[in-house]
């Protein structure tokens, strides 16, 4: 695990293999996650960004069995956490900015209102979203 001079967590990776447990084979799986931190005044403890990159495969691990997400967090100026967008990198390198988003609204004493969480999926130039309703307390 990784730290910065303000003793926030930076990095996390773990790796592990294991032969013989459930089929003929070994089974590879492990993940590594970035973090980084806002760098306004009086937000340097809030979360910016999560970069997390994980896999689980019967291959030696490549950048082809890899799953690339990013998670990216705005808060309101009470602090609150009003969204996460999180994107992945497919196959092609190439970046979906929105493979899924969540918001959440706040009440004036800053207790949660309502949470809506939002998925897409792209498949051969269609997408199709699903939303969840909104729930709320």
């Amino acid at each position: 695990m990784g730290y910065n001079n303000m003793h926030r967590i930076t990095s996390k990776k773990q790796h592990l293999s294991q032969t013989g447990v459930q089929f003929d084979g070994t089974l590879n799986a492990g993940y590594e996650l970035a973090y980084t931190y806002q760098k306004a005044d009086g937000k340097k403890l809030q979360l910016d960004n999560i970069r997390d990159i994980n896999y689980r495969t019967e291959e030696t691990p490549t950048d082809s069995t890899n799953i690339n997400n990013g998670h990216k967090y705005t808060y309101d100026a009470n602090g609150n956490l009003v969204y996460i967008n999180t994107s992945r990198v497919k196959k092609d390198n190439k970046e979906d900015d929105k493979a899924s988003e969540q918001m959440y609204k706040w009440d004036e004493e800053n207790r949660l209102l309502a949470a809506d969480e939002n998925y897409s999926f792209k498949r051969e130039q269609s997408q199709t979203c699903l939303s969840y309703a909104e729930r709320e307390n």
